[in-house]
């Protein structure tokens, strides 16, 4: 019987395999045929392993672009929860104001300068929309995140709706409002231009009334309707609020389960 070699290149061994079925040496070929089906299993594993590696090191990549997103994300979900917290206090200061508190000429300045103030949410998508259009999602192994991930876009532009919609009551109402009292049509026309973008008090002249130089705040106060406005702006800044906080719990724990993930598959 011929000795085997381990390592022997394939070709030798099916040559020989085939001389040993025809010279009817069955022991051999069953040997020879154990070599050749040991080597094509082998070679299966290994590219089946680098595959897999390949796979692993591209997973790491998107969760890591993912992870930064959504952190980023919060960052800015926070600070627009904190200018939404700032216009609701503003808007129950000015409501109390109307009960008969006591306020000072400058913080009705102030307070009524808060109300028309406009900050417009600003989310970073591309890794996620990005993922998801280019099918990068199916690089992620656990189904349930993956399932997570491809919702959160859609909560995020719900959220940006419901943000939007106190710019729609100021836009609406509560600037008119103020025009008919005598408030500087520019401030009108620089929010119109550009609504939810922060607006310059300084540069628009916004408490300037064009005929008697100043607006009666303390007048305002006693305008039947600004209540209701009240009441419109507070209910839409506190919607935004709710959704906010709600979004910022999922953000929260969407980073939480992605870092669980990148650690599970290092």
């Amino acid at each position: 019987m011929e000795t085997l070699h381990a390592g022997e290149p394939r070709h030798m061994i099916l040559t020989r395999f085939a001389r040993h079925l025809r010279a009817q040496d069955w022991t051999s070929v069953g040997i020879e045929f154990a070599l050749v089906v040991a080597g094509i299993v082998i070679a299966f594993q290994i590219t089946a392993w680098y595959e897999d590696r390949e796979l692993g090191e591209q997973e790491q990549l998107v969760l890591a672009a993912l992870a930064a997103e959504v952190e980023a994300n919060l960052d800015e979900l926070d600070s627009m929860l904190e200018f939404t917290r700032f216009k609701m206090a503003s808007v129950e200061e000015l409501a109390r104001s109307i009960d008969g508190e006591r306020t000072t000429a400058d913080s009705l300045v102030s307070l009524f300068a808060d109300l028309v103030w406009s900050r417009r949410v600003r989310f970073s998508d591309g890794a996620i929309t990005g993922t998801i259009a280019s099918g990068g999602l199916s690089l992620i192994s656990n189904g349930d995140l993956r399932r997570s991930l491809a919702g959160l876009a859609g909560r995020m532009d719900d959220y940006e709706v419901t943000s939007r919609a106190e710019d729609e009551v100021k836009l609406r109402f509560i600037i008119p409002f103020l025009l008919r009292h005598g408030a500087n049509p520019e401030l009108y026309e620089a929010l119109r231009s550009a609504p939810g973008e922060p607006v310059d008090a300084s540069a628009h002249g916004r408490w300037v009334a064009p005929r008697t130089g100043r607006i009666d705040f303390e007048d305002l106060l006693k305008q039947p309707d600004l209540g209701g406005l009240l009441v419109l702006s507070h209910a839409s800044l506190a919607d935004a609020n709710a959704d906010g906080r709600v979004l910022r719990a999922q953000f929260k724990a969407m980073l939480e389960r992605i870092s669980a993930e990148q650690k599970a598959n290092r």
